[in-house]
């Protein structure tokens, strides 16, 4: 197994219900889903302007709850 650290997040319930239903029809976790979607779009990234990355963290804090957002760091 690689060398790996744990991050806690949270998620919109709506998004945890899809990640268990697609993890249950595909015979994957909701673990495996979040990790290759997080190197997906991690990949998508490594290249983008700084706006691009900014909007896309902007429109995922819209989904969720209001507690729990963090503020995206000015540069």
């Amino acid at each position: 197994m690689e060398n790996q650290v744990m991050r806690s997040i949270y998620l919109n319930l709506s998004d945890d219900m899809v990640l268990r239903q697609l993890a249950h029809t595909h015979g994957v976790t909701k673990s495996d889903l979040l990790r290759a979607a997080v190197a997906k779009q991690v990949d998508a990234w490594k290249d983008a302007p700084s706006e691009q990355i900014k909007n896309d963290i902007t429109s995922a804090a819209s989904r969720t709850p209001k507690a729990h957002r963090t503020r995206v760091p000015r540069t």
